[in-house]
């Protein structure tokens, strides 16, 4: 059947109404896809960045032109305090040292001060020896002796107590002295602790950290291999895109299709049958249909791209997220938490130490103390010698006195020699003894307070390191939390970049159908060209014509404004005319 002219108008308008609502469809499409792959290149990017967070915990910091990262840092913090507890401590053992020797001299004068008490001692037993010798002879002068056995029993009695006290002295002195001497080897002990502790510390310290730094080496490692390969998504992308600029083409060449319809539609319209009428028809139609294959072509190609892509982006995905796994799992085995556990322990042992140290020294100091009070003591008791050493003298004089008195007695005067001459050797050993207690009083009291005073400074020191250390470690233990929150929450590729996948899918499966729906308007154009023809012949075979030369301009000038040129020579070959002017490709529309 042979469409007449109300039925190729009607026909045609149908058919431009439909590319007109394709053309907007496909546009749509394309800026819609355009919008999408912008989304997901976000995304990726969002992904990307936050995929980098266990790469990011490590963040070069640029120092010197040397990079370090923010675990190197802690590391280089914690070990700057470890160098300044050691030195300081070591410091501390040193000036111990120095104070060692003041202690060794200080027992040295206490041993002298012990001997000059020992002296006093015998001095005095051989006082009571003579008062004892004394007595003998006053009970054999009878009763001319009987004044002097009186003066001989005072003079034994206070030499006995003079033993007794002279005794109790010599206990506190070997008192004193033991508890210098302890408070000496207290010291050394100490000295010798410290110095074992620090020479295997540093050593241990550096062993644990430097495998928590190969563990994070490693993990850095994979972290930056993952994402690499995390990466290659965006090439299949890329190529997705690339086809999504043809958006523009596809645009334009549609533009031309409806512009060859509309010049068909004022044909259509002249109601008088004529030869140039139908082949202008003719003409218009399979320069249509020429075109809108181009535009099919095109969409079956980026729909074919797509595919392809797609299909490929789903086997790196999947590579991916089993890459993923692995690292994941692989950071598990590493046992980082174990590791820097044993490194923390390393530095609380360092707390410990400091803490074992200053209970130390604060026994030490308790013992000085204790010295102290009984240098305090010693010296108020050594103080009743004189008191003791001037009773000697007035027996010594009464003595005298009672023997010149007494006949029976006069040839005893010895006795008076000998017990003035122990009372005066005694004198001098207090005397003596006097001037070393005092030095030694001195000596024990600058060493003691010194010491206390040490202590003191040390304790406000050490108090300061020890927050400063626990503060490193705390560095250290919220590193690892984050470390392993960031690998135990590891991921590249968001939910909503797969969901806005899954829409671009969607969205190119709907590009697929405007292909179809092209396909069918053709169809159309087809039947339109074939009666357009059919009626041509129809009227030439009246006419006694063969052929046909299309009588009007219109066409050439419609096709001089095709912006693409293959559309220009593709109709030019249709209508006989070369066109040699356009862009090959046409314009394109970046996003």
């Amino acid at each position: 059947m042979i469409m007449n002219s109300i039925d190729i108008a009607d026909h045609h308008n149908e058919i431009v109404e439909s590319i007109v609502e394709l053309s907007m469809e496909i546009e749509e499409d394309y800026l819609l896809l355009a919008g999408l792959f912008k989304e997901i290149f976000h995304e990726l990017d969002d992904g990307f960045k936050t995929a980098n967070i266990i790469l990011k915990i490590n963040q070069d910091v640029k120092e010197k032109n040397e990079s370090k990262n923010e675990v190197d840092k802690i590391v280089d913090e914690v070990k700057d305090v470890v160098k300044k507890v050691s030195k300081y401590f070591l410091e501390m053992n040193e000036k111990d040292i120095l104070l060692y020797s003041s202690v060794n001299k200080n027992i040295e004068q206490l041993n002298v001060l012990k001997s000059r008490i020992d002296a006093i001692r015998e001095d005095t037993t051989d006082l009571e020896v003579l008062s004892i010798n004394a007595m003998t002879v006053a009970i054999k002068a009878g009763i001319e002796g009987k004044g002097f056995s009186f003066i001989t029993e005072e003079l034994k009695k206070l030499s006995t107590k003079t033993i007794s006290y002279t005794s109790e002295l010599s206990k506190q002195g070997n008192k004193i002295i033991t508890l210098f001497t302890d408070f000496q080897n207290g010291l050394l002990n100490l000295k010798n602790f410290q110095e074992k502790f620090y020479s295997t510390f540093n050593t241990n310290l550096d062993d644990g950290f430097n495998n928590f730094s190969k563990m994070l080496v490693k993990i850095e490692k994979m972290v930056s291999d993952v994402i690499e390969k995390a990466q290659w998504v965006s090439k299949p992308i890329f190529r997705i895109m690339d086809e999504i600029q043809f958006q523009d083409i596809i645009k334009q060449s549609l533009e031309h299709v409806i512009m060859s319809l509309k010049e068909m539609q004022t044909e259509s319209q002249i109601e008088e049958e004529s030869i140039n009428k139908y082949a202008i028809i003719e003409v218009l139609s399979e320069i249509s249909i020429n075109l809108l294959s181009d535009v099919e072509l095109k969409i079956m190609n980026c729909f074919t791209t797509y595919k392809s892509n797609f299909t490929l982006l789903r086997e790196i995905l999947d590579n991916i997220d089993k890459e993923k796994k692995n690292f994941i799992n692989k950071a598990k085995e590493y046992k980082i938490t174990d590791i820097l556990n044993d490194s923390t322990k390393i530095i609380n042992q360092l707390i410990d130490n400091i803490k074992k140290t200053l209970q130390q020294k604060n026994g030490l100091s308790g013992e000085l103390k204790i010295v102290k009070k009984d240098l305090d003591k010693l010296i108020k008791h050594f103080k009743k010698y004189f008191e003791i050493i001037d009773r000697f003298f007035c027996i010594e004089i009464v003595s005298r006195i009672e023997i010149e008195k007494r006949e029976k007695l006069r040839n005893r005067k010895e006795i008076i020699i000998k017990m003035g001459r122990l009372t005066i050797q005694i004198e001098k050993d207090i005397k003596e003894a006097m001037v070393d207690m005092d030095n030694s009083n001195e000596c024990s009291k600058s060493i003691a307070n010194e010491y206390m005073n040490s202590i003191k400074m040390e304790f406000s020191v050490a108090l300061e390191f020890i927050n400063k250390i626990k503060s490193t470690e705390d560095m250290l233990i919220q590193y690892n939390e984050k470390l392993q929150n960031s690998i135990n929450n590891f991921t590249l590729y968001s939910d909503n970049f797969f969901h806005i996948l899954e829409e671009a899918e969607t969205k190119i499966k709907k590009l697929f159908e405007r292909a179809d729906r092209i396909a069918s308007v053709k169809n159309k154009l087809y039947d339109l060209n074939n009666n357009a023809g059919k009626r041509k012949k129809e009227l030439l075979k009246l006419d006694h014509k063969k052929n046909w030369n299309i009588k009007d301009s219109k066409i050439i000038e419609m096709v001089n404004k095709f912006t693409i040129l293959t559309h220009k020579q593709l109709a030019g070959d249709i209508v006989g005319v070369s066109f040699e002017k356009g862009d090959k490709a046409g314009e394109l529309t970046l996003f």
